[in-house]
């Protein structure tokens, strides 16, 4: 009778412990990450944007309920253009105003998807609030 060895597994080659390291490593860092961020693990960039996109709303949607940043949002709105008629012979003077105008516009459509008819009710608060400062105090 003879005595067989028993069979030893053959070590890891060195590239297959790397591959090993660096899995350990992303799972590491992605647990990180996670506990700082929420966001920053999301999938795909569309599913980033989701996420932010249904926070954002519910920020905005908060924001509207008080009177004081509808004034706010208001006075962004005025400065930014939204009610205002666009021209000038100046180009460069145009192309400020047209790229200020287009942030406004795009927060605007945001305010006005969770809201919509918002921008009616802030012009109204503000000519009533207009119309209270201008009377005289008795």
């Amino acid at each position: 009778m003879s005595k067989q060895k028993p069979k030893q597994e053959p070590l890891p080659s060195v590239s297959g412990m790397l591959d090993t390291t660096e899995r350990l490593l992303d799972k590491a860092e992605r647990e990180r990450l996670l506990e700082a961020d929420p966001l920053a693990l999301a999938g795909s960039s569309g599913e980033r944007d989701k996420l932010i996109t249904e926070r954002d709303e519910q920020d905005i949607e908060r924001a509207l309920k008080d009177p004081a940043m509808r004034r706010l949002m208001y006075r962004i709105f005025t400065m930014g253009g939204l009610l205002d008629h666009l021209g000038d012979p100046n180009n460069n003077i145009m192309a400020h105003a047209i790229g200020r105008r287009s942030l406004v516009v795009d927060l605007h459509n945001e305010v006005n998807k969770i809201q919509p008819g918002i921008l009616g009710q802030m012009i109204r608060e503000h000519v009533s609030n207009e119309k209270s400062q201008e009377e005289p105090k008795q």
